[in-house]
């Protein structure tokens, strides 16, 4: 459903959060799934934690085995395949991380203003030429063997035995700790503002935390909102200087800092 276009049915079905997968009035997952994990919500009705296991092929010898498909885990499979090694990227969700949800990056070098999905697009497409990068896959175990100094590891697809292992699993984002944030997720609730931040035209919004991502959050929220309040726990900032100075020198931000977040205040 697109939702932009099906206004009153999104509403209806209170589908504030994008992508959500719905079926027969039922929500059955939030966000970007790989094909897998996708079908099998559909299918049960359920959005799985992970992807079932199922350990196919044969053992495959490689190199470097990167776990996490993030810009590092990318770069870092573009540097081993120039450097002669066989590798492979493996990443349970999508590619990208949070760079893929980010509105605007402005500290990569040689783009002065990129689209996060943008830049992870182009990222993958290069990296994708030099290593076989495995979506949908995720480790379910690991050992080190002191025989040969070899690691062991068996996912939901195969087993591998790598000479050298990269953990690049990077971050997610903290969930608001407050009553009511788990219930009201994706219906008043968001975690990315440029996925949301379009229905919330025309209305205060809050945002909480006092990092770059929430600076940014609130600088990209003004675009909708008639006033962005955000609510800081600490007594300053900890964001970078120059996404700081942003928000404070923007008419629509108002800053609390050293302050506590509760419904309903």
């Amino acid at each position: 459903m697109e939702i932009y276009e099906n206004q009153d049915l999104t509403e209806q079905l209170t589908s504030l959060a994008v992508p959500q997968t719905i079926f027969n009035g039922t929500l059955t997952a939030q966000g970007l799934q790989p094909e897998p994990w996708f079908i099998e919500t559909l299918l049960t009705l359920k959005d799985p934690q992970a992807a079932p296991p199922r350990v196919i092929g044969e053992t495959l010898e490689k190199d470097l085995v990167i776990i996490g498909g993030g810009p590092a885990g990318l770069t870092a499979a573009i540097y081993a395949a120039r450097a002669g090694l066989d590798s492979v990227v493996i990443e349970k969700a999508n590619l990208g991380g949070q760079v893929a949800i980010t509105p605007v990056v402005e500290n990569y070098p040689g783009f002065m203003r990129i689209g996060g999905k943008s830049l992870v697009d182009m990222i993958s497409q290069q990296a994708m030429q030099y290593a076989d990068v495995n979506i949908g896959e995720y480790v379910t175990e690991a050992a080190r063997d002191k025989r040969d100094n070899r690691f062991y590891l068996k996912t939901n697809y195969a087993v591998y035995i790598a000479k050298a292992l990269i953990i690049a699993t990077g971050a997610d984002h903290r969930h608001l700790d407050a009553p009511g944030a788990e219930t009201f997720y994706g219906r008043g609730v968001s975690y990315c503002a440029t996925c949301d931040g379009f229905f919330f035209r025309d209305q205060e919004i809050a945002v909480v935390g006092g990092g770059d991502t929430a600076l940014e959050e609130a600088t990209f929220l003004t675009n909708f909102a008639t006033k962005v309040t955000l609510i800081h726990r600490r007594d300053e900032l900890r964001g970078s200087k120059i996404m700081q100075q942003r928000a404070i020198d923007h008419e629509k931000i108002e800053i609390a800092v050293a302050a506590l977040f509760s419904p309903g205040n």
